[in-house]
Protein backbone atom coordinates (compact mmCIF):
# COMPACT_ATOMS: atom_id res chain seq x y z
CA UNK A 1 0.00 0.00 0.00
CA UNK A 2 1.53 3.14 -1.36
CA UNK A 3 1.87 5.92 1.61
CA UNK A 4 -1.49 8.35 1.13
CA UNK A 5 -0.77 12.33 1.52
CA UNK A 6 -3.62 13.71 2.66
CA UNK A 7 -2.50 17.89 3.08
CA UNK A 8 -0.25 20.00 1.34
CA UNK A 9 0.96 21.27 4.39
CA UNK A 10 2.56 17.80 4.37
CA UNK A 11 4.15 17.86 0.81
CA UNK A 12 5.60 20.89 1.03
CA UNK A 13 7.27 20.78 4.14
CA UNK A 14 8.78 17.08 2.26
CA UNK A 15 10.00 19.72 -0.35
CA UNK A 16 11.15 22.33 1.48
CA UNK A 17 13.69 20.07 3.19
CA UNK A 18 14.98 18.59 -0.02
CA UNK A 19 13.90 15.64 0.00
CA UNK A 20 11.15 13.79 -2.81
CA UNK A 21 7.39 12.68 -1.86
CA UNK A 22 7.45 8.93 -2.40
CA UNK A 23 3.37 9.20 -2.75
CA UNK A 24 0.54 11.76 -3.09
CA UNK A 25 -3.06 11.32 -2.72
CA UNK A 26 -4.44 9.63 -5.41
CA UNK A 27 -7.44 11.38 -7.31
CA UNK A 28 -9.20 9.68 -10.73
CA UNK A 29 -6.81 7.04 -10.22
CA UNK A 30 -3.22 9.01 -10.47
CA UNK A 31 -0.65 8.81 -7.67
CA UNK A 32 1.96 11.78 -7.74
CA UNK A 33 5.57 11.28 -7.47
CA UNK A 34 7.12 15.15 -6.55
CA UNK A 35 10.74 15.28 -6.83
CA UNK A 36 13.02 17.99 -6.80
CA UNK A 37 13.74 18.67 -10.75
CA UNK A 38 17.57 18.48 -10.57
CA UNK A 39 17.21 15.06 -9.50
CA UNK A 40 15.37 13.27 -12.43
CA UNK A 41 17.20 10.11 -13.60
CA UNK A 42 18.66 9.85 -17.14
CA UNK A 43 15.94 7.14 -17.35
CA UNK A 44 12.90 9.01 -16.12
CA UNK A 45 14.64 11.76 -18.79
CA UNK A 46 14.13 9.58 -21.60
CA UNK A 47 11.19 8.95 -20.96
CA UNK A 48 10.09 12.30 -21.01
CA UNK A 49 12.27 13.03 -24.31
CA UNK A 50 10.10 10.23 -25.88
CA UNK A 51 6.47 11.52 -24.67
CA UNK A 52 8.09 14.80 -26.24
CA UNK A 53 8.23 13.44 -29.73
CA UNK A 54 4.81 11.95 -30.04
CA UNK A 55 3.34 15.70 -29.67
CA UNK A 56 4.00 18.57 -31.79
CA UNK A 57 2.66 20.58 -29.51
CA UNK A 58 5.52 20.11 -27.07
CA UNK A 59 8.40 21.28 -29.37
CA UNK A 60 9.86 24.07 -27.63
CA UNK A 61 12.74 23.98 -26.02
CA UNK A 62 10.93 25.01 -23.02
CA UNK A 63 9.68 21.64 -22.31
CA UNK A 64 13.20 20.30 -22.79
CA UNK A 65 13.51 17.71 -19.48
CA UNK A 66 17.23 19.81 -19.58
CA UNK A 67 15.75 23.40 -18.97
CA UNK A 68 14.12 21.61 -16.28
CA UNK A 69 17.26 19.91 -14.82
CA UNK A 70 19.34 23.38 -14.72
CA UNK A 71 16.37 25.30 -13.12
CA UNK A 72 16.37 23.13 -11.05
CA UNK A 73 20.45 23.42 -9.84
CA UNK A 74 20.06 26.75 -9.50
CA UNK A 75 16.53 26.80 -7.85
CA UNK A 76 16.66 24.01 -5.52
CA UNK A 77 12.53 24.92 -4.77
CA UNK A 78 12.06 23.51 -8.45
CA UNK A 79 9.73 20.17 -8.86
CA UNK A 80 8.44 18.21 -11.42
CA UNK A 81 5.11 15.81 -10.22
CA UNK A 82 5.71 12.52 -11.85
CA UNK A 83 2.04 11.20 -12.68
CA UNK A 84 1.08 7.55 -12.16
CA UNK A 85 -1.98 5.13 -13.70
CA UNK A 86 -2.42 1.83 -13.09
CA UNK A 87 1.46 1.33 -11.90
CA UNK A 88 3.03 3.55 -15.25
CA UNK A 89 4.06 6.68 -15.69
CA UNK A 90 2.08 8.89 -17.96
CA UNK A 91 2.85 12.28 -17.92
CA UNK A 92 4.71 15.06 -16.34
CA UNK A 93 4.62 18.35 -14.84
CA UNK A 94 7.46 20.65 -14.00
CA UNK A 95 6.45 23.24 -11.46
CA UNK A 96 7.36 25.74 -8.80
CA UNK A 97 5.13 26.48 -5.41
CA UNK A 98 3.72 29.91 -5.61
CA UNK A 99 1.87 31.70 -2.45
CA UNK A 100 -0.20 29.41 -0.43
CA UNK A 101 -1.30 25.76 -2.31
CA UNK A 102 -0.37 27.60 -5.72
CA UNK A 103 1.90 26.15 -7.87
CA UNK A 104 3.33 28.05 -10.79
CA UNK A 105 5.58 26.95 -14.11
CA UNK A 106 9.40 26.29 -13.59
CA UNK A 107 11.37 29.04 -14.28
CA UNK A 108 8.45 31.63 -13.27
CA UNK A 109 8.02 34.55 -16.23
CA UNK A 110 10.99 32.91 -18.08
CA UNK A 111 9.31 29.95 -19.51
CA UNK A 112 7.69 30.87 -21.98
CA UNK A 113 5.79 27.51 -22.89
CA UNK A 114 4.59 25.09 -20.12
CA UNK A 115 1.96 22.28 -18.92
CA UNK A 116 1.86 18.72 -18.87
CA UNK A 117 4.13 16.69 -20.87
CA UNK A 118 2.13 13.75 -22.02
CA UNK A 119 1.21 11.82 -24.72
CA UNK A 120 -1.88 13.74 -27.09
CA UNK A 121 -4.45 11.05 -26.82
CA UNK A 122 -3.42 10.27 -22.93
CA UNK A 123 -6.51 11.15 -20.44
CA UNK A 124 -5.63 13.77 -18.13
CA UNK A 125 -7.41 16.22 -16.47
CA UNK A 126 -5.35 18.92 -14.41
CA UNK A 127 -7.77 19.22 -11.70
CA UNK A 128 -7.37 15.50 -10.92
CA UNK A 129 -3.58 16.12 -11.10
CA UNK A 130 -3.85 19.31 -8.44
CA UNK A 131 -6.15 17.17 -6.26
CA UNK A 132 -3.72 14.21 -6.26
CA UNK A 133 -1.19 16.37 -5.63
CA UNK A 134 -2.77 18.27 -2.71
CA UNK A 135 -2.67 21.72 -3.87
CA UNK A 136 -5.11 24.32 -5.11
CA UNK A 137 -4.28 25.66 -8.60
CA UNK A 138 -1.91 26.09 -11.28
CA UNK A 139 -1.46 29.35 -12.62
CA UNK A 140 -0.22 29.67 -15.98
CA UNK A 141 0.95 32.25 -18.59
CA UNK A 142 1.74 30.82 -21.69
CA UNK A 143 -0.19 27.57 -22.11
CA UNK A 144 0.98 24.76 -24.35
CA UNK A 145 1.03 21.02 -24.61
CA UNK A 146 -0.87 18.72 -25.53
CA UNK A 147 -3.91 18.80 -22.91
CA UNK A 148 -5.98 21.76 -23.26
CA UNK A 149 -7.80 23.88 -20.07
CA UNK A 150 -11.02 24.56 -19.55
CA UNK A 151 -11.34 27.67 -21.41
CA UNK A 152 -13.43 28.75 -18.24
CA UNK A 153 -9.92 28.48 -16.26
CA UNK A 154 -8.53 31.33 -18.96
CA UNK A 155 -8.49 34.78 -18.24
CA UNK A 156 -7.62 35.81 -22.09
CA UNK A 157 -5.04 34.84 -24.74
CA UNK A 158 -1.92 36.33 -25.72
CA UNK A 159 -0.81 36.49 -29.01
CA UNK A 160 2.49 34.13 -29.87
CA UNK A 161 4.76 35.03 -33.20
CA UNK A 162 6.62 32.29 -34.90
CA UNK A 163 9.02 32.40 -38.00
CA UNK A 164 8.46 29.49 -40.46
CA UNK A 165 11.59 29.89 -42.28
CA UNK A 166 10.83 26.98 -44.92
CA UNK A 167 7.23 28.44 -45.53
CA UNK A 168 8.77 30.49 -48.53
CA UNK A 169 10.36 28.98 -51.63
CA UNK A 170 12.14 32.02 -52.46
CA UNK A 171 13.44 32.70 -49.08
CA UNK A 172 12.66 34.16 -45.58
CA UNK A 173 14.35 37.41 -45.60
CA UNK A 174 13.39 38.02 -49.23
CA UNK A 175 9.26 37.45 -48.41
CA UNK A 176 10.17 39.62 -44.90
CA UNK A 177 11.42 42.41 -47.55
CA UNK A 178 7.90 41.83 -50.08
CA UNK A 179 6.15 42.17 -47.53
CA UNK A 180 7.19 44.05 -44.57
CA UNK A 181 8.18 48.05 -45.78
CA UNK A 182 10.14 48.36 -42.72
CA UNK A 183 12.09 45.42 -43.83
CA UNK A 184 12.72 46.13 -47.49
CA UNK A 185 14.28 49.95 -45.82
CA UNK A 186 16.72 48.07 -43.21
CA UNK A 187 18.19 47.01 -47.10
CA UNK A 188 19.29 51.08 -47.10
CA UNK A 189 20.13 50.99 -43.34
CA UNK A 190 22.61 48.09 -43.35
CA UNK A 191 24.31 49.46 -46.93
CA UNK A 192 25.08 52.93 -44.57
CA UNK A 193 26.29 50.86 -41.60
CA UNK A 194 28.92 49.14 -43.73
CA UNK A 195 29.84 51.94 -45.08
CA UNK A 196 30.62 54.17 -41.97
CA UNK A 197 31.49 50.90 -39.72
CA UNK A 198 32.76 47.78 -42.11
CA UNK A 199 31.58 44.92 -43.95
CA UNK A 200 29.09 43.05 -41.78
CA UNK A 201 29.76 39.38 -40.38
CA UNK A 202 27.79 37.07 -37.97
CA UNK A 203 29.17 34.78 -35.89
CA UNK A 204 25.62 32.62 -35.44
CA UNK A 205 27.19 30.45 -33.09
CA UNK A 206 29.05 32.28 -30.71
CA UNK A 207 31.72 31.01 -28.14
CA UNK A 208 32.87 34.31 -26.53
CA UNK A 209 32.28 34.30 -22.99
CA UNK A 210 32.77 37.97 -22.68
CA UNK A 211 30.04 38.13 -25.56
CA UNK A 212 27.45 36.74 -23.16
CA UNK A 213 28.61 39.03 -20.39
CA UNK A 214 28.11 42.26 -22.73
CA UNK A 215 24.94 41.02 -23.75
CA UNK A 216 23.33 40.82 -20.28
CA UNK A 217 25.12 43.82 -19.14
CA UNK A 218 23.61 45.68 -22.16
CA UNK A 219 20.04 44.22 -21.64
CA UNK A 220 20.26 44.94 -18.19
CA UNK A 221 21.40 48.76 -19.19
CA UNK A 222 18.15 48.71 -20.95
CA UNK A 223 15.73 47.39 -18.56
CA UNK A 224 17.03 49.76 -15.90
CA UNK A 225 17.28 53.05 -18.38
CA UNK A 226 13.28 52.18 -19.80
CA UNK A 227 12.12 51.29 -16.34
CA UNK A 228 11.36 47.89 -16.82
CA UNK A 229 11.76 45.19 -14.17
CA UNK A 230 15.34 44.08 -14.48
CA UNK A 231 14.97 40.39 -14.77
CA UNK A 232 18.26 39.10 -15.88
CA UNK A 233 19.50 41.16 -12.29
CA UNK A 234 17.99 38.00 -10.49
CA UNK A 235 21.52 36.09 -10.01
CA UNK A 236 20.15 32.67 -10.99
CA UNK A 237 18.35 33.61 -14.38
CA UNK A 238 22.44 34.78 -15.17
CA UNK A 239 23.40 31.56 -14.14
CA UNK A 240 20.83 29.86 -15.91
CA UNK A 241 21.84 31.72 -19.46
CA UNK A 242 26.02 30.61 -18.70
CA UNK A 243 24.83 26.68 -17.93
CA UNK A 244 22.62 26.51 -21.19
CA UNK A 245 25.36 27.76 -22.84
CA UNK A 246 28.53 26.41 -21.73
CA UNK A 247 28.51 23.26 -23.89
CA UNK A 248 27.63 22.85 -27.72
CA UNK A 249 27.04 19.38 -27.86
CA UNK A 250 24.10 19.28 -26.23
CA UNK A 251 20.38 18.79 -28.02
CA UNK A 252 18.94 21.59 -26.13
CA UNK A 253 21.24 24.37 -25.43
CA UNK A 254 21.85 27.95 -25.32
CA UNK A 255 22.60 29.90 -28.65
CA UNK A 256 24.62 32.92 -28.42
CA UNK A 257 24.81 35.14 -31.94
CA UNK A 258 26.77 38.37 -32.55
CA UNK A 259 26.84 40.89 -35.52
CA UNK A 260 29.82 43.10 -36.26
CA UNK A 261 29.99 45.84 -38.56
CA UNK A 262 34.13 45.88 -39.56
CA UNK A 263 35.47 45.46 -35.80
CA UNK A 264 32.42 46.84 -34.39
CA UNK A 265 30.03 44.47 -32.51
CA UNK A 266 26.38 46.03 -32.97
CA UNK A 267 23.98 43.73 -31.69
CA UNK A 268 24.03 40.14 -29.90
CA UNK A 269 21.32 37.84 -29.41
CA UNK A 270 21.05 34.99 -26.71
CA UNK A 271 18.21 32.20 -28.00
CA UNK A 272 17.28 28.64 -26.80
CA UNK A 273 17.61 26.12 -30.30
CA UNK A 274 16.69 22.53 -29.80
CA UNK A 275 15.35 20.06 -32.90
CA UNK A 276 15.41 22.79 -35.42
CA UNK A 277 13.64 25.30 -33.29
CA UNK A 278 15.21 28.43 -31.96
CA UNK A 279 13.86 30.53 -29.72
CA UNK A 280 14.16 33.99 -29.79
CA UNK A 281 14.56 35.21 -25.84
CA UNK A 282 17.34 38.11 -25.29
CA UNK A 283 18.17 40.43 -28.13
CA UNK A 284 19.82 43.26 -27.50
CA UNK A 285 21.66 46.15 -29.85
CA UNK A 286 24.23 49.10 -28.65
CA UNK A 287 22.24 52.67 -28.59
CA UNK A 288 24.63 54.90 -30.53
CA UNK A 289 24.40 52.80 -33.71
CA UNK A 290 20.77 52.81 -33.46
CA UNK A 291 20.34 55.09 -36.78
CA UNK A 292 21.29 51.65 -38.66
CA UNK A 293 18.30 49.15 -36.66
CA UNK A 294 21.16 46.41 -35.59
CA UNK A 295 18.49 44.72 -33.99
CA UNK A 296 16.84 44.06 -37.33
CA UNK A 297 19.72 43.65 -38.97
CA UNK A 298 20.81 41.03 -36.44
CA UNK A 299 16.84 39.14 -36.80
CA UNK A 300 17.70 38.87 -40.44
CA UNK A 301 21.29 37.47 -40.86
CA UNK A 302 20.15 34.89 -38.19
CA UNK A 303 17.27 34.05 -40.49
CA UNK A 304 19.43 33.93 -43.35
CA UNK A 305 22.56 31.19 -41.75
CA UNK A 306 19.71 29.33 -39.61
CA UNK A 307 20.30 26.67 -41.90
CA UNK A 308 23.53 26.27 -41.21
CA UNK A 309 22.74 24.91 -37.99
CA UNK A 310 19.23 22.98 -39.16
CA UNK A 311 17.18 25.81 -37.76
CA UNK A 312 13.96 25.38 -39.70
CA UNK A 313 11.74 27.68 -37.39
CA UNK A 314 11.96 30.42 -34.93
CA UNK A 315 9.84 30.82 -32.45
CA UNK A 316 9.68 34.67 -31.00
CA UNK A 317 7.44 33.96 -28.02
CA UNK A 318 4.21 35.38 -26.77
CA UNK A 319 4.25 39.50 -26.18
CA UNK A 320 3.12 42.18 -28.43
CA UNK A 321 6.49 43.41 -28.98
CA UNK A 322 5.99 45.64 -32.11
CA UNK A 323 9.34 43.56 -33.48
CA UNK A 324 7.53 40.17 -33.42
CA UNK A 325 4.49 41.75 -35.98
CA UNK A 326 7.13 42.98 -38.18
CA UNK A 327 9.43 39.44 -38.27
CA UNK A 328 6.72 36.50 -37.87
CA UNK A 329 4.50 34.52 -40.77
CA UNK A 330 2.64 32.71 -38.06
CA UNK A 331 0.47 33.94 -34.92
CA UNK A 332 -1.33 32.02 -32.67
CA UNK A 333 -3.11 32.35 -29.47
CA UNK A 334 -1.68 31.28 -25.91
CA UNK A 335 -4.17 31.29 -22.61
CA UNK A 336 -3.21 32.91 -19.76
CA UNK A 337 -4.71 32.18 -16.22
CA UNK A 338 -5.33 30.12 -13.76
CA UNK A 339 -6.88 26.49 -12.96
CA UNK A 340 -7.98 25.59 -9.42
CA UNK A 341 -9.77 22.78 -8.16
CA UNK A 342 -11.17 25.47 -5.21
CA UNK A 343 -13.63 28.25 -6.21
CA UNK A 344 -12.04 30.34 -3.59
CA UNK A 345 -8.72 30.36 -4.94
CA UNK A 346 -10.10 30.60 -8.37
CA UNK A 347 -11.87 33.76 -7.30
CA UNK A 348 -9.18 35.53 -5.62
CA UNK A 349 -6.53 34.87 -8.37
CA UNK A 350 -9.70 36.39 -11.21
CA UNK A 351 -9.31 39.60 -8.54
CA UNK A 352 -6.33 39.64 -8.71
CA UNK A 353 -5.65 39.51 -12.95
CA UNK A 354 -8.41 42.53 -12.64
CA UNK A 355 -6.73 44.77 -10.27
CA UNK A 356 -3.51 44.13 -12.02
CA UNK A 357 -5.62 44.91 -15.79
CA UNK A 358 -6.56 48.09 -13.81
CA UNK A 359 -3.83 49.47 -12.44
CA UNK A 360 -2.29 49.38 -15.91
CA UNK A 361 -5.15 52.01 -16.78
CA UNK A 362 -4.22 54.48 -14.04
CA UNK A 363 -3.95 57.67 -15.77
CA UNK A 364 -0.44 58.82 -15.34
CA UNK A 365 1.15 55.38 -15.15
CA UNK A 366 4.01 55.43 -17.12
CA UNK A 367 5.38 58.14 -14.97
CA UNK A 368 4.38 56.44 -11.63
CA UNK A 369 6.06 53.63 -12.65
CA UNK A 370 9.33 55.99 -13.44
CA UNK A 371 9.45 56.68 -9.96
CA UNK A 372 9.08 53.78 -8.15
CA UNK A 373 11.60 52.24 -10.40
CA UNK A 374 13.93 55.22 -9.58
CA UNK A 375 12.87 54.58 -5.94
CA UNK A 376 12.89 51.10 -5.54
CA UNK A 377 14.53 49.44 -8.62
CA UNK A 378 14.89 45.80 -7.63
CA UNK A 379 11.16 45.86 -6.80
CA UNK A 380 9.82 42.39 -7.95
CA UNK A 381 13.03 40.28 -7.36
CA UNK A 382 11.40 38.92 -4.41
CA UNK A 383 9.15 36.41 -6.28
CA UNK A 384 12.21 35.29 -8.41
CA UNK A 385 14.25 34.40 -5.51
Amino acid sequence: MPFVLNTPTWLQSTISSGKNANSGTRSAGYAIDVVTASHLTDRTAAHWEELRTLSPSLTSPFFSSRYTRIVGELRPASKVAIIHKDGSVIAYLPFEFAIGSMIEPIGKAFNDAHGLICKPDQAVDYCDVLRAMGTKAFRYHALAGPKPIDPSFHFGTCPSFLADLEAHPEGYVPFLESTRETIFKQRRKTKKMIKDLGPLRLELDCRDKNTLTSLIDSKREQYQRTYIFDILGVSWAQAMLYRLWEDPSESCRGLLSALYAGDTLVAVHYGMMENGILHYWFPTYYRKYHQFSPGTAIFLEIARQAHTLGIKKIDLGYGEQPYKHKFSNTITEMPFGCVSCCDLTFVRERLRHAFAQGAKRIPGKPMLKKIIRSVWPSMGQGAFQ
